[in-house]
């Protein structure tokens, strides 16, 4: 008797992770082709910064705010501050991330380093 509840149990398991991997690939689909759900505009974690704060954020930098200190102001973690300063927006301020392999670093004032 048990026997047949633990196989039931299983082959239920199975459908389960069958559908959601099928959902899962769908959902990836829909995104490639631009047809997503409403409301929905990508698939994952939604973005802790988004273009408003972005540019709050390289406001305050370019005002010589440090990065942790506009961090705090925009309620943010440093490496997210850090992240979205070093995305191509602002390519002079990026003097090593055309070499590839190493990650720029900004100082507070925005000028920026190469880290090995």
């Amino acid at each position: 008797m048990f026997a047949v509840l633990a196989a039931a149990a299983e082959y239920e398991l199975e459908l389960r992770a069958e559908r959601q991997a099928e959902g899962i690939a769908a959902a990836k689909r829909r995104q490639e082709s631009g047809q997503m759900l409403a409301g929905k505009k990508h698939i994952g974690r939604p973005r802790a910064v988004g273009p408003a704060e972005e540019a709050t954020l390289r406001r305050l930098v370019d005002e010589g705010v440090s990065v942790t200190e506009a961090a705090r102001i925009l309620k943010i973690s440093r490496s997210t501050a850090y992240a979205t300063l070093a995305k191509p927006d602002q390519p002079s301020k990026l003097i090593g991330a055309e070499r590839g392999g190493r990650t720029p670093r900004l100082s507070a004032g925005g000028e920026a380093s190469e880290v090995s």
